[in-house]
Parts: C-alpha cells; structure tokens; sequence
C-alpha cells in the first residue's frame, strides 16, 4: 500500500474522476477488489502511466475507493452483504431462486454455486 500512495503522491496531474468512475459504479453490481483494481489500472495506462506504477496506484486506488463507499453507503453495503449470504446460502441448497418482480413477471434463477 505504500509504494501505491508513494506513486500517487508524485503524479502532479492528480487522479481524474474518470479513473475511479467505474469502480465505484460497478460495486452494486458486485465487482471485486481485484476487478475493481483492474478497471482503475485500466484507466491509468490509458492515461499514460507505465504498467508498474498502474498497478500499485491502483491497487492503492481501489482499496480507497472501496472504503470510502463502504462509509458513505453503509445501510446500502449492509443490504449488498445480506444479499450476497443470502445468494450463498440459496446456492447451496441447490434449488433454483424465483421472485416477482414490482411489476408482476415471475423470475426463476437456477444458482447453483
């Protein structure tokens, strides 16, 4: 984590909203600290960085941006996390995950890992 925030610190551009509008866009739908991490490296090659110093700004980068949204949308992340056991637990029974939605369609999901 230190040589990340080291390679931040010396970038006299500063970071671009772009570069961390995706990680935090795709956290509802589930994207990783790796992935997260990926598409933050993505946007720093794309603006020029080399591959060594992509890597540990973004690894820096997405643990960062993981937190902050974690604290800014704690009742969201919580709902996210109940989900995300309760999706574990269906998966393990084996049995397929059906609702309804608002708007009365009948979904069946067939989760099994």
């Amino acid at each position: 984590e230190k040589a990340g925030e080291a390679v931040v610190s010396t970038q006299s551009t500063g970071v671009y909203r772009k570069t961390l509008k995706q990680t935090i866009m795709t956290q509802v739908y589930g994207v990783t600290l790796y992935g997260g991490k990926e598409q933050i490296r993505g946007k720093l090659l794309d603006q020029g960085m080399d591959g060594l110093d992509a890597g540990r700004c973004a690894a820096y980068l997405s643990k960062l941006t993981f937190r902050a949204v974690g604290e800014l949308f704690t009742q969201a992340q919580q709902i996210q996390e109940w989900l995300n056991t309760a999706a574990y637990e269906f998966a393990g029974t084996g049995a397929p995950v059906s609702w309804a939605t608002p708007l009365g369609l009948f979904c069946v999901r067939p989760y099994t890992k």
